[in-house]
C-alpha cells in the first residue's frame, strides 16, 4: 500500500563524523559542515550507533544473579528441613510448599510442563500466605502440647463457681437455697446394681438421696442435676435411672411450696471426688455445689 511506510523509510538521526552534529540518515551531506555521506558510510554509522545503545542498556550483572540464586537455594533448603522437622503436620506442609516455590528446578519443571511461569509477585503473595498459615498451625500445635501436659480443660463457669464456693462449700445435710429452689442432700452411696432388673453400670453407680422444694409462687420444673469432679469435668445423670423407683427427673414439675424426696443416679468412675451441682432453675444463672461423702458400695 502507498500509505504504508517501510521500516527503512522512517527517518532516523545519526552523528556526523566530522562536526558531531545530528543529521538525518537520508541526507547525502552534512548541512552544517558539508561532509559528504556515502550510503555505505551511513549504514556503518547506524550500525555502530545501534551497538552503542545496546551496550548502554541496563543488564543485571552476573554476580547479582548468582547472589539471588544462592539466596533462593539457601532459604529453600532451610524451609524444607524446618518443614520436615517441625512437630505440626499442617505447619510443616506450609514450610515445604514455601521451599518448593523458591527452588529454581521446581519452577523450571512447572514451566516445562505448562509453558507458564509463576510471576514473582504471585510467588511472593503465596509465600506470605503460607508463612501466615504456618504461624497459625504451629501456634495451635504448641497450645495442644501444653494443654496435654496440663490435663483436661475444666469448664470455665464451673471452675469459677468452684473457686467461689471453696471457702464455704455446702455439705450433705445442709439446706441449700438457690434461686427459687431449695435442696437438701441426705445421703450418697456407691452401687454395682440398679433396681429389680439388676442394671449394670458402665463404671460405677453413684446414688444421691435428696429432697427438692419449690419456693416460687408458681409451678416450676425441677432443674437438671450434674456431678463435677476435682478437675471441673461435668457428668450428667445416668440414662439407666428408669430401673430405680423414686428417682427425681429433671422434667418433673413442682407446685409452689411442694417438696419432693427421692434420688438421682450417676454412672461415673469411683476414683474421683465429686460435688453435686444444683441450679436455681432454667431461668436462673445461680448454681451451688454440695460436697458428697458417698459410703461404700452395697
Amino acid at each position: 500500500m502507498k500509505n504504508q511506510l517501510r521500516k527503512d523509510d522512517i527517518m532516523a538521526l545519526i552523528i556526523c563524523p566530522e562536526c558531531k552534529r545530528k543529521i538525518s540518515d537520508t541526507a547525502s551531506s552534512c548541512p552544517s559542515c558539508g561532509y559528504q555521506l556515502a550510503p555505505e558510510l551511513i549504514s556503518e554509522i547506524k550500525k555502530k550507533s545501534f551497538e552503542k545503545q545496546k551496550n548502554q542498556q541496563w543488564n543485571t550483572p552476573r554476580a547479582i544473579k548468582l547472589f539471588f540464586l544462592a539466596l533462593n537455594w539457601t532459604f529453600a533448603l532451610i524451609f524444607l528441613f524446618a518443614g520436615l522437622l517441625t512437630g505440626s503436620v499442617l505447619g510443616g506442609s506450609c514450610l515445604i510448599a514455601i521451599s518448593l516455590l523458591l527452588l529454581p528446578p521446581i519452577r523450571n519443571y512447572v514451566y516445562s510442563k505448562t509453558n507458564k511461569k509463576i510471576h514473582l509477585a504471585i510467588r511472593a503473595i503465596l509465600i506470605f500466605i503460607l508463612f501466615m498459615a504456618f504461624g497459625l498451625f504451629a501456634g495451635q500445635s504448641e497450645e495442644t502440647k501444653e494443654q496435654t501436659k496440663k490435663g483436661p480443660i475444666p469448664n470455665v463457669r464451673t471452675e469459677k463457681l468452684l473457686t467461689k464456693k471453696k471457702a464455704s462449700a455446702f455439705k450433705q445435710g445442709d439446706l441449700v437455697n438457690v434461686g427459687y429452689t431449695s435442696y437438701v442432700v441426705t445421703e450418697s452411696w456407691w452401687a454395682t446394681r440398679l433396681g429389680t432388673f439388676n442394671e449394670k453400670p458402665d463404671a460405677m453407680f453413684l446414688m444421691v438421696g435428696l429432697s427438692v422444694c419449690n419456693k416460687d409462687t408458681k409451678a416450676r420444673t425441677i432443674p437438671p442435676f450434674f456431678l463435677v469432679d476435682q478437675l471441673g469435668r461435668e457428668y450428667e445423670t445416668s440414662s439407666k435411672g428408669w430401673a430405680m423407683e423414686g428417682t427425681i427427673g429433671s422434667l418433673d414439675t413442682l407446685n409452689p411450696n411442694v417438696e419432693k424426696t427421692g434420688g438421682v443416679i450417676f454412672d461415673v468412675p469411683k476414683d474421683n471426688n465429686y460435688k453435686l451441682k444444683v441450679s436455681g432453675g432454667y431461668w436462673s444463672d445461680e448454681d451451688a455445689f454440695i460436697e458428697l461423702s458417698p459410703r461404700a458400695k452395697h
